[in-house]
């Protein structure tokens, strides 16, 4: 039985876009889910196995290596002894299954809007995820930067006013904290999605991240909405996945029993537990998807029939000719 093939190129509401991202996932779930297991499955299983290790190493660490140890040397200790080799690689493997993810499920709708339902497999997506990585990794390495020096400004403008006003910056920085909370989630869908232009047209991260931004154009609160509401959602299911480690490593502590005691079961259900709340996110890259080609279709879409009414209702030509 041929399913029927999703239009993403349609304008649509909040709730709209809810139950097409849903319809797009209970629709191809085994065959997304196996092209994510397929493609990024090694680096989510590495970051995985490499966090396990790190929070083995940071739950046991205290209790082994901190005694007789005291004041400011104990923090010191405490800092370079659980920023060991395990945390970097963590941080390594974490970008890296970050970024393939990102890549492979923009990658599959791609693939999906080109081919249809059923018609592609697992190659063809992995080519276009090796076509575009390059892409991924530029974008990503531009706003990694950008976001360094907005960090670093805001960090030094928060710094002078806690110098200068002192009690009053509690309140500044208050209110600081309460419009990042208000422009984030549209700003993070920006930086989410600009990927997606980038792959799909000849554009450069400048030009995809600026289509972004005019598509999103007069849909603030619409996009506030859409992605704190999602985000909310994945993060009630994160924690679901989180749960059972959570749980184990509190056990832990109430017990007086170290990580180390207990490193093979603390291992393996931090690696379960891990590996499934990473492949949850990818739902956000499906929702940020529809919702760019929603936008793109509301503003172009509707630029384009304009256009076209105009060529329609073109004014006859009433002018006597002579000759």
């Amino acid at each position: 039985m041929n399913q029927e093939k999703i239009n993403f190129h349609i304008a649509r509401d909040f709730s709209e876009l809810f139950n097409i991202a849903t319809k797009f996932l209970s629709q191809n779930f085994k065959h997304f889910f196996k092209t994510i297991v397929f493609i990024v499955g090694p680096f989510v299983l590495l970051s995985a196995i490499f966090g396990a290790f790190y929070q083995a190493h940071a739950l046991s660490f205290p209790k082994t290596a901190l005694e007789g140890v005291s004041g400011r040397m104990q923090i010191y200790s405490n800092m370079l002894n659980q920023f060991g080799w395990q945390y970097f690689a963590l941080l390594f493997f974490s970008f890296c299954s970050g970024l393939v993810m990102l890549t492979t499920v923009y990658s599959y709708m791609i693939a999906y809007d080109m081919h249809g339902p059923k018609n592609f497999g697992i190659p063809e997506v992995k080519a276009l995820v090796l076509k575009n990585i390059a892409k991924t990794i530029k974008g990503f390495a531009i706003f990694f930067l950008i976001m360094v020096v907005v960090l670093l400004v805001v960090s030094i403008v928060l710094g002078i006013f806690v110098m200068l006003l002192k009690i009053f910056a509690v309140v500044i920085v208050l209110l600081f904290m309460l419009g990042l909370l208000f422009i984030s989630p549209p700003y993070l869908w920006k930086f989410s999605t600009f990927y997606l232009p980038l792959m799909t047209e000849d554009l450069t991260v400048s030009e995809a991240f600026g289509k972004v931004r005019r598509v999103m154009e007069g849909n603030f609160f619409s996009t506030w909405l859409l992605i704190f509401s999602t985000i909310l959602v994945l993060i009630i299911l994160g924690l679901v996945f989180s749960a059972p480690v959570i749980i184990y490593q509190i056990i832990l502590q109430v017990g007086g029993i170290t990580a180390s005691d207990n490193t093979t079961p603390f291992i393996i259900v931090t690696l379960i537990c891990s590996f499934f709340s990473k492949f949850v996110y990818s739902v956000f890259y499906i929702v940020c998807g529809f919702h760019y080609y929603s936008l793109s279709e509301a503003k172009e879409g509707a630029a384009l029939l304009n256009r076209i009414d105009e060529i329609g209702n073109t004014p006859s030509n009433d002018v006597d000719q002579h000759y």
